[in-house]
């Protein structure tokens, strides 16, 4: 649990005139364990009909492929210290490059909006529960980069050459010049992946269009998922658990603690769009070990308070999309190019939901607690009104 150690890099805030709430900070504080938790961590890994459906499936699909569950987990055939070896050297990999590059550029970064407002944001504590959810999901990610290694390694669908790589299909191509990104605009934001009209005419550029239609195909994948998660008799059993935190801020953390059954599918759809865009576009291995790169910065990134945005080329990446995702569930279920959720009537511009009359109402005794209005759907307002603190609202019981 090496990642829980690492403490926020912040400095504690001067006092500001008028008062206003720390920015972001990075880190999980104390963990609380309880019984409670843990039964709860139990409970919804194993009794949990999504667990139950995604078993059954994985096993259906190794028996028609003829695999067995140790390829499955162990496709280069390690032995298990080697095995555990590679799980670490991936912890500490992800560690230093994208937890790390966070923590060393947030610092430099603005805050967002709602987070500076003249009273704390919500945040969701640490518990048993979470813990369980991070240490499974980070087994996930490990034997995912197993198997996506070997498929780059194996497969003859990814070019692997490195005489192939050059200067515009390797990492220096992801922003092409203003001339290229015209051509390719209409054809990204209307049609998504293509392979001619506009696109034609960068056909020469290859891994500026494969890099940029893993994005594309990635997000057009996703998306409808993210919005099937909302469903109700989807989102009790998977999703809900994600959303407990209204203002994620903890980086990896706060991003990689959801269920495991989301997480896996996820990843099955980065594996979907690795041989959709191999088989229409080829494909060559950097831009594969790029795009899985970036999407790790991003996704790192959507769960702190940061007003990072970048748009280039048709791709639209913004934090403030995401956390208006968190805090209005039914919005902004793509990660980067929001057309997707313009074509599904699904996309909202961002607000800070500070009132502009908050800072001139505040005072030292209502400074301390979290605003009503930005409190998290299933939060309990009279508790919160009454003693200070956050609840979930009381569950009615069955019968």
């Amino acid at each position: 649990f090496f990642f829980f150690a690492v403490p926020s890099l912040h400095p504690p805030s001067p006092p500001r005139s008028p008062p206003r709430s720390a920015p972001p900070r990075l880190g999980v504080g104390r963990l609380r364990v309880s019984r409670i938790s843990m039964r709860e961590a139990l409970e919804t890994l194993v009794l949990n009909p999504a667990s139950a459906l995604t078993a059954a499936v994985a096993y259906g699909l190794m028996l028609r492929s003829g695999a067995t569950f140790g390829s499955l987990l162990n496709p280069w055939g390690l032995s298990l210290p080697l095995w555990v070896a590679g799980y670490l050297a991936v912890r500490m990999a992800l560690l230093g490059f994208v937890d790390g590059f966070v923590w060393a550029l947030a610092p430099r970064l603005p805050a967002l909006p709602s987070r500076v407002g003249p009273k704390p944001v919500f945040q969701h504590k640490i518990n048993a529960t979470d813990v369980a959810y991070l240490v499974v999901n980070s087994t996930v990610e490990y034997v995912f980069a197993l198997q996506i290694s070997h498929l780059l390694w194996f497969a003859p669908l990814v070019v692997r050459a490195p005489t192939s790589l050059s200067l515009l299909n390797g990492p220096l191509a992801f922003w092409r010049a203003p001339l290229d990104c015209r051509k390719t605009r209409w054809s990204a934001n209307r049609l998504g992946p293509a392979r001619e009209g506009a696109f034609a005419g960068v056909e020469s550029r290859p891994l500026f269009r494969r890099r940029r239609m893993l994005l594309v195909v990635d997000d057009m994948l996703y998306a409808p998922l993210h919005r099937a998660m909302h469903l109700q008799a989807v989102y009790r059993w998977v999703h809900k658990h994600h959303h407990r935190n209204t203002f994620p801020a903890r980086g990896y953390i706060d991003a990689a603690n959801e269920h495991p059954v989301e997480q896996i599918a996820a990843l099955c759809l980065h594996w979907v769009a690795v041989h959709v865009v191999a088989h229409t576009a080829g494909l060559h291995v950097a831009a594969v070990l790029a795009h899985f790169g970036v999407k790790a910065l991003g996704a790192c990134f959507n769960h702190t308070g940061y007003d990072v945005q970048l748009r280039f080329c048709g791709i639209e990446y913004s934090v403030r999309a995401h956390e208006t995702h968190h805090r209005k569930p039914n919005t902004n279920f793509a990660q980067y190019v929001m057309f997707w959720d313009k074509l599904m009537g699904t996309y909202k511009e961002y607000e800070s939901g500070v009132k502009a009359s908050a800072a001139a109402a505040a005072t030292p005794a209502n400074l301390s607690k979290p605003d009503a209005a930005r409190l998290p759907a299933w939060a309990d307002p009279a508790v919160e009104a009454r003693e200070g603190r956050v609840t979930e609202r009381p569950q009615p019981r069955a019968g």
